[in-house]
């Protein structure tokens, strides 16, 4: 078949990956980025990943398409955030921004392996589907009352958050008042959050298939209704994630170039600017611990809006945003603070407490009276390295981190590579 720019356009797949990774090329080859040590890593992360896209056909909803987008969005797209700035350290640490390098090479190793894993389960697994009888079935749609009562579970699950004091970020009502033992004791409550999200998803596959106006207004109130009584919360995870699997699951169920397109580009620049406005949120809930929730998003606009306030550096508001968006997307530092600190500091740790792991999929009230280690708690971890000691956060280490700190090669066979 041949290439036709044209066909290419319009079939508004992630095949447009590519053209993206042109433009960032572009971007730092005649940009201000004039340093090798950044803009190589970049750009092979970002070959990298769509390799992987490659090898799963561009599917929106396949498991390892959102994997490595996700990986995307968290690694180079934040590090490019950061080199757009006069200078990373107005988002991320002088000395955790020089291991950058290291945790995007960590990347490329990520999903280099990533694809030959897909690889594989092709051939031993996907070959053998073919010698299946396929066969049509009708199409079953759930009724709007049974995808709307599913998407509403998530509304006493807010009830109980705020009674058991598991609901806000601990930066919006400050750390003594987040109740980690409940968090812990019943954090399998969480799980109503993803019925919800399923009754949201049949909503949206409902509305695709029929396209009636009714059924748009249900979808619309399926994804707001979920978003909006998460966003007092501060959490960007409770509070997004619904945007997401609908917007992943629209993209590829939906035919309409135009529309696609549309959706996509809109939704990136609105997931951008919430991003930025829920960091905000917190950091303006933080200065006044006792203040509501408008007070909050007033304050939150004025943190934003006001560049000359006293405790802000910044001569920019466009700069702001970026920092701030750059700072939360690059949880990849951690990877790359991990690689410089193991083994030289620390030493690898290999199977070391693996055996616990089964004893996460139990519900904390109900599993057995044992003590975990800090497996179960990212921020803790990172802790135990030393990372970010003087700030009241952290980054997880993230699968790549994870997977390095366990590696059990020892340093001298490495160093003799």
């Amino acid at each position: 078949m041949r290439f036709s720019p044209r066909h290419f356009f319009s079939l508004a797949n992630i095949q447009m990956y590519w053209l993206f990774v042109i433009i960032t090329a572009l971007y730092l080859a005649f940009g201000q980025i004039n340093t090798s040590k950044y803009a190589v890593p970049v750009m092979a992360s970002l070959i990298a990943a769509g390799l992987v896209l490659h090898s799963v056909h561009y599917q929106w909803t396949s498991f390892v398409t959102i994997f490595t987008l996700c990986h995307v969005i968290a690694y180079p797209i934040g590090t490019l955030l950061v080199l757009s700035l006069s200078s990373p350290s107005l988002a991320i640490e002088p000395a955790i921004w020089d291991t950058t390098p290291l945790g995007l090479w960590g990347m490329v190793v990520g999903m280099v392996g990533l694809m030959f894993g897909v690889l594989i389960v092709r051939l031993r697994i996907v070959h053998s589907r073919k010698k299946m009888h396929k066969t049509k079935h009708p199409i079953r749609l759930t009724p709007v009352w049974f995808n709307v009562s599913l998407m509403l579970v998530v509304v006493p699950l807010v009830v109980f958050y705020i009674q058991a004091g598991t609901y806000y970020h601990k930066d919006v009502t400050g750390i003594d008042e987040y109740n980690f033992s409940n968090a812990a004791t019943f954090g399998f409550i969480g799980y109503l959050s993803y019925i919800s999200y399923i009754g949201t998803i049949l909503q949206v596959r409902r509305y695709l298939y029929l396209k009636t106006k009714r059924d748009l207004i249900y979808t619309t109130v399926c994804i707001v209704i979920p978003f909006v009584v998460m966003l007092p919360s501060g959490s960007r995870v409770n509070t997004l994630l619904v945007l997401v699997i609908a917007l992943l699951y629209f993209l590829e169920h939906e035919r309409l170039a135009k529309i696609k397109y549309s959706v996509l580009f809109s939704s990136i620049l609105l997931l951008a600017v919430l991003t930025m406005s829920i960091e905000a949120y917190r950091i303006a809930a933080s200065l006044n611990l006792d203040s509501t929730f408008i007070s909050r998003i007033a304050s939150s606009a004025q943190f934003l809006l006001s560049p000359e306030n006293d405790r802000i550096e910044y001569e920019k508001t466009s700069e702001i945003s970026r920092a701030i968006i750059g700072r939360r997307l690059s949880d990849h530092h951690s990877v790359g603070y991990l690689m410089s600190v193991i083994p030289e500091n620390f030493p690898h740790r290999g199977f070391t407490d693996m055996e616990q792991f089964a004893f996460y999929l139990l519900p904390t009230m109900v599993r057995p009276q044992i003590s975990l280690d800090y497996n179960y708690d990212a921020a803790l971890l990172m802790d135990t390295y030393s990372f970010r000691p003087n700030i009241g956060g952290s980054s997880p280490m993230l699968v790549v981190g994870e997977l390095y700190e366990r590696v059990t090669i020892q340093h001298s066979v490495l160093s003799h590579s």
